[in-house]
């Protein structure tokens, strides 16, 4: 496996699975396609994302979607005014004033990447609202940026080259998902991804917070017991876990399956007000059983 970074700090380990999509994404890229990552929350398709722009060694654009994203979040705005005012009194018995206001327009990040030719990460781009994303359509089909609102005679922008798109969601789902449009989701081509295996993720865990394998390959053990027993929407992810690593090593923490202060921090880190479980549990019982489960393991190393 493979040890790298995404560019922005986080360490990501390449399984050859995780390498071949890599490979194949950015064969695809360099050859026009926008590629679109899907799977769980914490998966890594972000970082993902922001390493395939660093192996590509093209600048690129971050926007995150959001309910509330419009057309200018995309393209720009007036963000403001300025104002002028000259004076003129020259000639003391006369007096002249004249006042200027101009807008001030703040180009939008999809409309600058498209000028410059960056790769635009639309990251959880099914959290916008659909009909927002039309905006896109264009862009993947013909290569042109409709300028809706924007105060120029053309009515779109050819698209630079070098312009290229990478998306990433989870699936619908997942609350504040919406359905993405088939006519988009058709314009691109989509990698699922999924959770590592313990191995895989102990690796990371290690890699980004400098816990001992051995102790990383705990942490994993807990993570995947629980997602074992809780549905896919509420399971925990590496996030969890790294939290969970952070706070161990920070702490002084022992992660020990027989350690109880060990056995509190996962529980206070694994168990959120939405967490489900597969056969419909209270959080009391899950906590239960998963306290069970880990005391369990204390005899192995």
């Amino acid at each position: 496996m493979k040890h790298l970074e995404d560019g922005k700090g986080t360490k990501i380990v390449l399984s050859p699975d995780l390498e071949s999509i890599v490979n194949r994404a950015t064969v695809y890229i360099q050859a026009g396609f926008p590629i679109h990552f899907i799977g769980p929350t914490g998966v890594g398709k972000t970082a993902l994302a922001f390493y395939i722009t660093k192996k590509l060694n093209r600048p690129y654009t971050f926007i995150q979607g959001n309910a509330e994203l419009t057309n200018s979040d995309f393209l720009g705005g007036v963000t403001g005014f300025t104002k002028k005012k000259l004076i003129d009194n020259y000639i003391h018995t006369v007096y002249k004033s004249e006042e200027q206001e101009k807008e001030i327009w703040t180009e939008g990040p999809l409309l600058a990447a498209c000028k410059k030719g960056h790769t635009f990460i639309y990251d959880e781009f099914n959290r916008s609202k659909p009909e927002i994303n039309n905006i896109l359509l264009p862009i993947l089909q013909e290569r042109q940026l409709p300028l809706y609102g924007v105060k120029t005679q053309e009515k779109m922008l050819p698209v630079h080259t070098n312009f290229s798109m990478i998306f990433t969601s989870n699936p619908t789902e997942y609350t504040g998902s919406f359905k993405a449009q088939d006519a988009l989701l058709d314009r691109m081509i989509t990698f699922r991804l999924h959770y590592y295996d313990v191995e895989t993720e102990a690796q990371i865990i290690s890699g980004n917070t400098g816990l001992g394998l051995e102790q990383a390959k705990r942490i994993a053990k807990v993570i995947h017991y629980t997602r074992s027993i809780t549905t896919e929407t509420h399971a925990p992810s590496l996030r969890s876990a790294i939290m969970i690593a952070t706070i161990a090593k920070r702490g002084g923490i022992k992660v020990d399956f027989s350690d109880d202060d060990f056995l509190i921090l996962c529980t206070d880190v694994l168990f959120t007000p939405s967490i489900g479980s597969r056969s419909n549990k209270s959080e009391d019982d899950i906590q239960k059983l998963i306290i069970k489960e880990i005391r369990g393991w204390s005899g192995e190393k």
